[in-house]
């Protein structure tokens, strides 16, 4: 097996390739209006499409989750996609549409340069992250949520039907968002591979689609920017793969700050002043300076908790925020939602750019743009399908990038509308009901048996993130965009003036302030109203930094001496700032008129058509990056940890991709030599802005280089895409009887085992269930308590589970085993190691014998 697990990679590109092949008919139509076609979204289409079908198919009883229906799934897309592109074609070769359009062969011959290059960034992020993944395979249960994650994959595998059964909590489905484990688990069967052997070329896939899907963004940015015969700095592909680096592979500054650390060149005041947890403490003695990081192998951890909260008094809380961005999942290769989400959320962007590129194209029409159920009526579901996806792949990203695309949707027909805003604010407001009821309705499903531990919103009343720790984290997108607005003010020239710009920031300034004040302010007016919300409040006020400073007061004057705590922080005014001054640069490009033959007589116009919609694109990017890592200054998601941690880790994670997508594009702009403006200091800031990116660019390539020495182990071992061959050495037992079990058992029977219990995660217990797909009675108590919201289930179990193993009376363990229909028991090391020997066995005077190696014994129920 050794030798043949590397046939996986070739065997994977190659059934990707199928899907995006599938796909590529209906995205070339569909895209029609970026430079690529949707050429690099075809993949991540085409497996959205496929694995939907199949889901939906199995979730209704048409189809079996099985290797004929995920075929059948495939041929269904591939054979609407041929008939949607030749449909489309006659109808308009019927009405005399746009007859110079090449056909998709035709553009594939002309276009061979980009698609060579996609090809190649594809295959070459596919196979590059497969070998470092290789490097580091072990499905532990430390340091991430693999174990989590492979349990998941099997238990799908396993199931016949969906909703996919539980694996760690048997008669249950699994309550979680799991259609990327769908995607993932249909490539696997497709594959004929084990799921511990793909489990990494899947990340590998992730990672490959995710570059792809950020080069095709930018480069239609870039491309769609430069107008014909236009002079330019670059060609369009040579600055695209910033796009990719920065979303995917670039780190923020902790890892070139753990160079600083380690080679101790900086006085341990500074990073007192710094603050970044550990990095805070004194130099250690025992180690001799070094440039590379040496307290621990797994150092680069800490570049995912740089935001150390504080309460009012300057004390570290004990829950600190996660910050992950893409280059840190990647490197540290879980499978998790947010992670199988990505590639799609670059999907919801191109469609979103695609809306913009439709509306700005219709400005000029003499009848209204008609609104989504017009521009679209040729294919109305695939928009809500592909955005709804987002709620089931991570539920969050549904309404940040319906947000998106309804923004850039408005931006787009503002030029045709007008003076008709109550029009606008109608068709936008249709479209975006339309697309959230049609989200959810096609995948009703999945809402129906959902259970979740949100609870709302929260007032983000007495934390506040640092701005130093805010600029290690997200430094070179800030200079960068700071640098792309201020240029951006200089090109608007005389009109409007200096005066009225500064007025129309204050006014932007004051909106984007006083807004998610006043959201915070009715957050706290309905805790007040409640006596659940009044009770919440006062335990917020009872917290000892708090009341020291706030005591007594009502809640107005608490408010206020809060917020006051909170702007020392200075991210808040700070960001405002910078979303003020895109809201300035902002308008004048939407309001402006569209592009005629008589432009260059109207001063107000000063970029060409494609210009103005690349800039306006990036803008809202930044801005919605921007707003993001804003809102958490404010309010927080209500989950089981009661603390704004999950919050910052789902909102700064898109953050990071927003705001780095902008930054690739704000870069090539600022490069070009039409964004010369002026002269004198005018080119030197500039220059200054460029300067400072590249040099804060090379500080964050420092984490990826060295975090993956250090994750492989300086790649001094042999590569295997074997998660669990770590297992064969350390636990050789349940090493041989997990094979024995995926080998011999078929279906998914329930087996006991150890359970996790008392809220336990991240522990051993549940190791057979995961790996197998067999559903346990309990798994992982507490992440089954986090997905469903309570522990009524699991605490119920618990004892029940202990009677089993304990008990020294076959009558009573026999009739709890009956009760929850068990048919296999397991007693393993881990077993004998928790449990009275006595009590383990009686299970032989009732139960057969299957499986008997080392300290591991399987015995299965009589018929």
């Amino acid at each position: 097996m050794a030798d043949k697990q590397w046939w996986i990679v070739p065997i994977w590109w190659m059934w990707i390739q199928i899907m995006g092949l599938a796909a590529l008919p209906l995205a070339y139509r569909f895209f029609r209006r970026l430079p690529d076609r949707g050429y690099t979204f075809a993949r991540p289409l085409g497996l959205l499409l496929s694995s939907y079908v199949l889901w939906l198919g199995a979730s209704l009883g048409l189809l079996r989750n099985s290797l004929g229906g995920a075929l059948w799934s495939l041929a269904v897309v591939a054979g609407v996609s041929i008939m949607f592109y030749r449909r489309r074609r006659i109808e308009r070769g019927s009405v005399d549409l746009n007859q110079t359009e090449p056909g998709l062969g035709r553009w594939l011959r002309t276009h061979k340069s980009l698609v060579l290059t996609v090809e190649l960034l594809f295959a070459g992020a596919f196979i590059l992250w497969s070998i470092l993944r290789a490097y580091s395979p072990e499905l532990t249960t430390t340091g991430g949520e693999k174990f989590m994650e492979i349990m998941v994959l099997n238990s799908i595998g396993r199931s016949e039907y969906f909703p996919p059964h539980d694996a760690w909590l048997s008669g249950y489905a699994i309550s979680y968002y799991y259609f990327g484990y769908v995607m993932i688990a249909m490539l696997t069967r497709l594959s004929g591979f084990p799921a511990h052997l793909t489990f990494h070329v899947g990340v590998a896939l992730l990672f490959a689609l995710t570059c792809t899907g950020a080069f095709g963004l930018v480069y239609n940015l870039v491309k769609g920017s430069e107008a014909q015969g236009q002079q330019r700095t670059r060609r369009p592909v040579s600055w695209v793969f910033l796009g990719a680096i920065l979303v995917a592979v670039m780190g923020n500054l902790e890892g070139f700050l753990e160079v600083l650390y380690s080679a101790r060149w900086l006085p341990e005041a500074f990073w007192r002043w710094l603050d970044i947890l550990e990095l805070n403490e004194p130099f250690n003695p025992s180690l001799p300076p070094s440039l590379m990081p040496a307290r621990s192998s797994w150092w680069w951890w800490r570049a995912s908790r740089v935001i150390n909260d504080l309460d009012p008094l300057g004390n570290s809380m004990g829950i600190q925020p996660i910050d992950e961005f893409p280059g840190f999942s990647f490197l540290l290769g879980d499978m998790h939602p947010h992670v199988l989400a990505l590639p799609f959320v670059l999907l919801a962007l191109a469609l979103a750019l695609n809306a913009l590129l439709e509306g700005m194209e219709q400005a000029g029409e003499t009848r209204p743009p008609g609104g989504w159920l017009r521009s679209i009526r040729e294919l109305p579901w695939l928009i809500p399908l592909c955005l709804g996806a987002l709620g089931f792949l991570n539920t969050w990203d549904f309404p940040i990038y319906w947000l998106i695309f309804l923004a850039a949707y408005g931006v787009g027909r503002w030029a045709w509308y007008r003076q008709m805003t109550r029009s606008l604010v109608w068709d936008v407001g249709l479209t975006g009901g339309a697309i959230a009821v049609l989200g959810v309705t096609l995948y009703a499903p999945f809402y129906l048996g959902f259970q979740s531990q949100a609870g709302g919103l929260l007032p983000t009343l007495y934390v506040g993130t640092r701005f130093r720790q805010y600029f290690v984290m997200f430094g070179p997108f800030l200079v960068a965009l700071v640098g792309f607005l201020i240029v951006l003010a200089l090109r608007l020239g005389p009109q409007p003036s200096g005066r009225r710009l500064v007025q129309s920031w204050v006014s932007w300034f004051c909106l984007f302030l006083l807004v998610p004040l006043a959201l915070m302010g009715l957050i706290v007016l309905a805790l007040v109203l409640t006596p659940q919300g009044r009770e919440l409040l006062d335990g917020i006020r009872h917290i000892p930094a708090v009341y020291e400073i706030v005591g007594d007061q009502p809640w107005g004057a608490v408010l206020g001496r809060l917020l006051l705590v909170k702007l020392r922080t200075w991210v808040m005014p700070v960001v405002v700032a910078a979303m003020a001054a895109m809201g300035v640069a902002l308008v004048p490009m939407v309001v402006s008129p569209s592009v005629t033959s008589d432009e260059e007589s109207r001063p107000s116009s000063q970029w060409t058509g494609g210009e103005r919609t690349s800039l306006c694109f990036a803008l809202l990017c930044a801005a919605a990056g921007l707003l993001l890592t804003l809102s958490v200054e404010f309010f927080y998601l209500v989950d089981n940890f009661r603390v704004r941690m999950n919050t910052i880790f789902k909102f700064y994670f898109q953050a990071w991709v927003l705001m780095a997508l902008a930054s690739a594009f704000a870069v090539y702009w600022l490069s070009r030599d039409r964004a010369q403006v002026g002269n004198g200091w005018q080119r030197w800031l500039r220059r200054a802005f460029l300067g400072g990116f590249w040099l804060l660019f090379a500080m964050g390539m420092v984490y990826p280089v060295l975090g993956h020495i250090s994750r492989a182990g300086n790649f001094d071992h042999a590569p295997t895409l074997d998660g669990t061959a770590y297992l064969a050495e350390s636990q050789p037992d349940d090493y041989a009887a997990i094979a024995w079990l995926n080998a011999h058992v078929e279906g998914a029977p329930i087996i006991l085992e150890a359970p996790g219990t008392g809220g336990s995660s991240y522990v051993y217990e549940g190791r057979v269930s995961a790996l197998t797909g067999l559903p346990t009675l309990l798994g992982w108590a507490g992440h089954e308590g986090q997905w469903r919201g309570n522990y009524e289930v699991q605490g119920a179990r618990e004892p029940d589970i202990e009677t089993i193993y304990r008990t020294l009376d076959p009558l009573a363990a026999q009739a709890l085993l009956d009760k929850y229909g068990v048919t296999y028991v397991y007693v393993g090391p881990l077993e004998r190691s928790q449990y009275d020997p006595r009590g383990l066995e009686k299970f032989r005077t009732f139960m057969d014998i299957v499986y008997q190696q080392g300290n591991v014994t399987i015995y299965k129920t009589r018929k």
